[in-house]
């Protein structure tokens, strides 16, 4: 009797542990698809988040730099003079061309944009005029257009003739800078 009362406790002890087990890993099951899901939602929520700040800071760069290469480049107030000049030539030369900026003066410099052909003056001209309109042609004492026969120079003097380089042809140029 006793045996048997002790058989059917073990026994209903090993249906009620295996039971609680079976029950156990469902509610895991569930609570791990719950919880996957959760973090699934969280991701595409951070993903449409991260979407929508990029896209503000796009329009905030815009709004303070300019929509082109070049207005961000001559508006980013982490640039000095010298870099600005470097990246605003590199940006509207073609990739060949080699750019080189030096301090000339106190607080001007000499542009050097060395070239394997020389280019037609009226590509230079647009060269000029795509830097200039952007930042003040009296810091640059001189440019000097060179290949390795050949140089062009273009003085302080000479492009100070032209008032709005934004309104400015390249015939306007050509005749001011490279006569």
């Amino acid at each position: 009797m006793f045996t048997q009362k002790m058989i059917t406790v073990v026994v209903t002890a090993i249906v009620l542990h295996l039971a609680c087990a079976i029950g156990f890993m469902w509610c895991g099951n569930r609570s791990a698809e719950n919880h996957s899901e959760g973090i699934r939602k969280t991701k595409e929520q951070w993903g449409r988040d991260d979407a929508n700040r990029r896209a503000l800071q796009e329009e905030e760069l815009q709004a303070k730099f300019g929509t082109t290469k070049l207005d961000r480049i001559a508006y980013d107030p982490r640039m000095d003079v010298a870099l600005v000049l470097d990246k605003l030539f590199e940006e509207a030369t073609p990739e060949t061309y080699e750019i080189d900026v030096r301090v000339d003066r106190f607080n001007e410099f000499t542009v050097y944009v060395y070239t394997v052909k020389q280019p037609d003056k009226f590509t230079m001209a647009g060269y000029m005029r795509q830097v200039f309109m952007r930042v003040d042609p009296a810091l640059v004492y001189q440019l000097i257009f060179s290949d390795e026969d050949d140089f062009v120079i273009v003085e302080t003097a000479q492009w100070l003739k032209i008032s709005n380089w934004e309104t400015a042809t390249s015939d306007d140029i050509v005749k001011a800078c490279l006569r």
